[in-house]
């Protein structure tokens, strides 16, 4: 069994009402990725600028991440800056720059086709189902989404949870995809839809 995380890798900017980093690594790949290398052999797949850090690279792979599928290209990597609100469920984006990532096309190495799971990060729902369309199988998949892919990418969003077993949002984002004021029937909504 392994773990195939596609999703984004990037350096952020993060403001917090306790203290704030600037140009960390972050991105919804990494941050699962170092979550699940304690359980599984992980996959990893997304894209870098030439910019991408030495350190962080090695980071990854000291806690036995496997990199093949993380591309480098000419450029620098996606950007964010945002903040987390008192309640840490609220946000903020202050800056994004898609920079590499604006491109981002995802082959996935031989290996990870044959992952039992699948995480599909917080990317654009189209590459989260060209993702699907090169894995072996029937893997279990999980699938992050956010309120700009649901304000903006609704349709393909849609179309994508159906290909998924279970979806990673928090409150919020569940009122803003089922359209529903109260979680209960905004899960009942989103089960419906697929």
């Amino acid at each position: 069994m392994s773990i195939l995380i596609v999703g984004s890798v990037a350096y952020d900017d993060i403001i917090t009402p306790f203290a704030s980093r600037k140009y960390c690594l972050g991105g919804s790949a990494v941050y699962f990725a170092l979550a699940c290398h304690h359980f599984d052999d992980v996959h990893l797949v997304g894209v870098v600028g030439d910019d991408f850090r030495a350190s962080d690279r090695r980071l990854l792979l000291e806690h036995g991440i496997h990199t093949e599928g993380l591309v480098t290209k000419p450029g620098r990597t996606f950007y964010w800056k945002g903040e987390y609100l008192a309640n840490w469920n609220d946000r903020v984006t202050h800056d994004t720059k898609l920079n590499v990532f604006e491109q981002f096309d995802p082959v996935l190495p031989d290996a990870a086709k044959q992952c039992r799971f699948v995480f599909l990060g917080n990317i654009d729902p189209v590459l989260q189902g060209k993702v699907l369309d090169q894995v072996d199988g029937k893997p279990y998949v999980a699938l992050d989404t956010m309120n700009y892919w649901i304000n903006n990418h609704r349709a393909n969003l849609i179309k994508t949870l159906k290909r998924v077993d279970l979806l990673v949002i928090n409150d919020s984002e569940a009122m803003q995809l089922s359209g529903e004021r109260h979680l209960v029937d905004a899960a009942r909504t989103i089960f419906e839809m697929g």
